[in-house]
């Protein structure tokens, strides 16, 4: 047998020993068990906090994946391996940096609109850990009233309190934008034609606030716009439209 035959032997071996060393590394490693806590959903993002992990187990060896189902999103994105950190608008943060999958690591997940959610964990292809939430559409109710030239828009009901910042409401003339206040403020004046007052100063939009319209006397079509998120697909959640002869 020559020395090159030899050499391609000993090489075939040493493959062939560190495969099965890997093989046995995952067949006979014990399988973590990994737990979440519910989900806590903010005002511009979600956490979800590792609850359980025993036995720790190295980043490197997890992957994970989120679907959304939203008016504009709709699909899967993936961290993998897990100490990549980052994923398109989330994100895993290894609180106690030690490099391993332990409780209280969590995943943050930006969000600008409502939908469905879902978070799932593996380890070694195996699904550990998920976990499934809904982001909702408030429902905002108006009442209009005039008054001169002004026009009034009451919240008579707001179905959930969600801050200024993620509304934000248009005037349109004529089917042209005439006054914007994108985010939502409180007793701020837009072209001299809109103004929103948060009459209670919760900072939310509420029952008991109020928009108003000053149109002045020219005829025209008008149209109030109220949109929520906070990017720039923000979904439209009411409209009210009149004429000023």
């Amino acid at each position: 047998m020559t020395r090159g035959v030899r050499f391609l032997l000993v090489g075939v071996i040493v493959v062939v020993l560190v495969g099965l060393a890997l093989t046995g590394y995952w067949v006979f490693a014990r399988q973590p068990v990994v737990g979440f806590r519910s989900p806590l959903v903010g005002n511009y993002f979600t956490l979800i906090e590792v609850d359980l992990a025993d036995p720790v187990r190295p980043l490197r060896e997890y992957r994970a994946e989120l679907d959304r189902a939203t008016m504009n999103t709709n699909g899967t994105s993936g961290i993998d391996p897990l100490d990549r950190f980052d994923g398109p608008g989330w994100s895993f943060r290894d609180r106690d940096e030690d490099g391993q999958v332990s409780g209280a690591d969590v995943f943050q997940i930006g969000w600008s609109e409502g939908g469905s959610f879902s978070l799932r964990l593996y380890w070694n292809s195996r699904l550990l850990a998920s976990t499934s939430w809904e982001i909702e559409v408030p429902v905002v109710v108006l009442s209009p009233a005039q008054l001169g030239e002004a026009f009034w828009f009451n919240v008579t009901d707001a179905s959930l309190l969600v801050p200024l910042l993620m509304y934000s409401a248009a005037v349109r003339k004529n089917d042209t934008e005439h006054a914007l206040l994108d985010p939502l403020v409180n007793d701020t004046l837009s072209n001299g034609t809109l103004l929103f007052l948060d009459r209670d100063g919760d900072g939310n939009v509420s029952t008991g606030d109020r928009f108003l319209v000053n149109t002045g006397t020219s005829p025209a079509r008008w149209d109030l716009i109220v949109g929520w998120g906070f990017d720039e697909r923000n979904r439209v959640i009411v409209r009210q439209m009149w004429t000023t002869p």
